[in-house]
Parts: structure tokens; C-alpha cells; sequence
């Protein structure tokens, strides 16, 4: 059997275990054989964005009458926050650098691309790197804050090896200027930042995307003072996104004949009941708790959708077991492809991930997202 698939098990195995996911390396899946594969079987030209899809060709399967394909796509970024004593009286590009070596015991290839900016009033420097071997991308952005007695590094990465969006690092970019690192600072605020952090405790706030969510750093604090207690002087925080897994099942079947005179409700409920007969036939689910449910258009297609919560299947992979929780959020939406006589059925999942005894909150934000461009560039 020929499977096309990104190397993740042992990302998945760091991040359970010592945390060292975001430098792991993927391999060479392209989007492109995809596509194909499913044009192949379907007869259906679809479009997806290069986010490292994983699939089996078993799993891609039928013909132009008939059939279904299910892939799935992992994304990781990683957003970190330190704090610590003042180190130096004026950050600058070399220090930056220096930090950058000497802090995670990686190789980093700098970009040149470096510079300065404001964060709460405060001069900050930034500089761009590459690690193990342009696996993955990081942005050290470092500050001192008098106020507070503090030096602030926001740690920045995404994998790319992965392919994780673009735009998720610029997210971090901008969850980054909304540091309030003392009592009064006015940083930057985002509209699309919607979620507050906030911590009497450390004595800082910030703004981030509600997906998101923040526990205490597993890793080290990276200040040599540091003597294992967490408060306003020592501090680390790990950022994740809850909405890094997607299981995607596109299934096709020739459009069904309507008796004379059938009402559009009447259309509706029958896409209802072939959505949840697919929901239920979901070989990664045991169980869903419906929502909801609508009808609406993308462009002149009449859409169908579910959506609601559902239980997971255990993985029998070990490293999987160990990051992921049971519980998730669905969407599966119906429509029709007249120029080409077909119906499309595309049952999206995504799977909560547990991370220090801590669980995801996954949303539907993303799942309508992929959903709507799926359903306008399929043809």
C-alpha cells in the first residue's frame, strides 16, 4: 500500500512528551497529488490550500458514480512568552541574536531581516531566523520594560515543514504588540484578537484569537537567576492553537431525483437525513451531539449544513493517545453540482489535543472557513 503522508508521529511524541515538536521536520507531501487523486476518482476539480495533507490512497476510493476521500491536514505553531530581571540596559540586534543561540540549543540561519519597534511604549528589537534546516521559522521580539523591572521575549515559531499558514504567524505577531507588561501601558489592540489574558499573578495582560489558549511554559525559564518559582520577576508562557488538526471526508454520489413538485423543505430534510446517515458512518467518531443546522448559499449553490460537538474514537497510535483528548466539533454540509449531475457531501472534524493535563477548545471558526472556499472553487 502507497501512503502519502507527512512524518508527524514524532512530532506528536515531542509535544506529549519533552516539547520539542516545533523542530521536527515533515516530509514531502504535495497538495498537488491530492488533488489529482481525488480529480482521478471523483471527476471533481477541487482546491485546498497547501497546508501538508496527509492521506492514505486506500482512503481515496470510487468512481465517478460513487465514492469518498478522506485526508486530513496538522499545523503547529508555537507562542511563547518569557519574563525575567533586566539583562542588559539597551537591547540591540546583537543581543537579540545572542539570546536566540543560546536559548532553545538550535542552529539558527538568520534571514536579515531585523529591526526595531514599540511595544507599551517601550524601544523592542526583532530578528528573523530559520531553524533545523528551515524546518521552522522564529521571531525573537525583546524588550525591557523599566516599569515593571522586567526584559520581555516574545518567542515566535511556526513549522513550516508543516506547511502551518502564513497567517497564523502574523497572528502571533500581533498577539505580541498587545503586551501590557506594566499598570497603564496602552499597547496596540486588533479587532480579530477577541480573547483577553490576564494575570495578577505575573503582573502583564495581552489580547489573543479566542482559538487559542495559554498555560504555563513546560520549559525552562531562560533567565540564569531563575530558581524555579513563577511570579511577577520568572516567568514563561506556552501559547497553542486549538484548531490545528482538521479531518476532512469529501463524499460524491450523481444527484437523486426529486419526485414533481418537492417542496425546497422537503429538499432540506432529505440533506439532513444523508448528513447525518454520513456523520454516523464516520470512522473516527463514536458519537455527535447536533447543534444546529441551516440552509444558506455560497455564490448560486444552496448549502446544507450540521454542526455540533462529537466523541472521538481512541487512536491506536501511542503518540496520538498521548496528545489527544476524546471530544471535538463537527461540520458536514451537502450541495449540488449540477454541471457535472453529482452531489457533494464534506464531513469536517476537529479533534481537541491535551497538553500538561490541559485541554483545547476547538471552534467552529476555521471548519466554515475551509468549508465555504471548498464549496466555491469545487467544480
Amino acid at each position: 500500500m502507497k501512503v502519502k503522508t507527512l512524518k508527524w508521529s514524532g512530532i506528536l511524541l515531542s509535544l506529549a512528551g519533552s516539547g520539542v515538536f516545533l523542530f521536527s521536520q515533515g516530509g514531502g507531501a504535495k497538495v498537488e497529488d491530492l488533488l489529482s487523486l481525488i480529480k482521478a476518482r471523483s471527476g471533481l476539480e477541487v482546491q485546498l490550500p497547501d497546508e501538508g495533507w496527509t492521506w492514505s490512497e486506500k482512503n481515496i476510493r470510487g468512481t465517478s458514480d460513487g465514492g469518498e476521500a478522506v485526508f486530513s491536514a496538522q499545523k503547529w505553531l508555537m507562542n511563547l512568552i518569557h519574563w525575567g530581571p533586566i539583562q542588559v540596559k539597551d537591547i540591540s540586534v546583537a543581543y537579540v541574536r545572542d539570546r536566540m543561540q543560546k536559548m532553545w540549543g538550535v542552529k539558527f540561519e538568520f534571514t536579515g531581516t531585523e529591526g526595531t519597534t514599540q511595544i507599551a511604549g517601550h524601544p523592542a528589537v526583532y530578528v528573523d531566523a530559520y531553524g533545523t534546516n528551515r524546518a521552522f521559522f522564529t521571531r525573537f521580539l525583546i524588550w525591557n520594560c523599566p516599569d515593571s523591572s522586567r526584559e520581555f521575549i516574545a518567542d515566535m515559531n511556526y513549522n513550516l515543514s508543516l506547511k502551518t499558514p502564513r497567517q497564523d504567524f502574523e497572528t502571533e505577531w500581533r498577539v505580541a504588540r498587545t503586551i501590557g507588561c506594566h499598570p497603564g501601558a496602552r499597547p496596540e489592540n486588533f479587532p480579530d484578537l477577541t480573547s483577553r489574558w490576564e494575570s495578577a499573578k505575573y503582573g502583564f495582560a495581552f489580547d489573543h484569537p479566542e482559538r487559542w489558549f495559554f498555560l504555563d511554559s513546560p520549559f525552562y525559564v531562560p533567565f540564569a537567576q531563575y530558581e524555579g518559582v513563577r511570579d511577577r520577576i520568572f516567568g514563561s508562557l506556552l501559547g497553542l492553537c486549538s484548531d490545528q488538526n482538521t479531518e476532512i471526508t469529501l463524499i460524491w454520489s450523481p444527484i437523486a431525483e426529486s419526485p414533481g413538485g418537492a417542496s425546497l423543505l422537503g429538499a432540506d430534510q432529505a440533506a439532513g437525513r444523508q448528513l447525518r446517515a454520513s456523520l454516523a458512518s464516520a470512522k473516527s467518531l463514536t458519537s455527535t451531539q447536533e447543534e444546529g443546522s441551516e440552509s444558506f448559499r455560497v455564490g448560486k449553490r444552496v448549502v446544507t449544513r450540521l454542526w455540533g460537538k462529537c466523541v472521538f474514537k481512541e487512536p491506536t497510535d501511542e503518540g496520538e493517545r498521548r496528545l489527544f483528548g476524546p471530544r471535538g466539533v463537527f461540520e458536514a454540509a451537502r450541495w449540488e453540482i449540477p454541471e457535472k449531475g453529482k452531489s457533494a457531501t464534506l464531513v469536517l472534524l476537529t479533534r481537541e489535543f491535551q497538553y500538561q493535563n490541559q485541554f483545547s477548545n476547538p471552534s467552529r471558526d476555521a471548519l466554515d472557513r475551509v468549508l465555504r472556499k471548498f464549496v466555491a472553487e469545487c467544480k
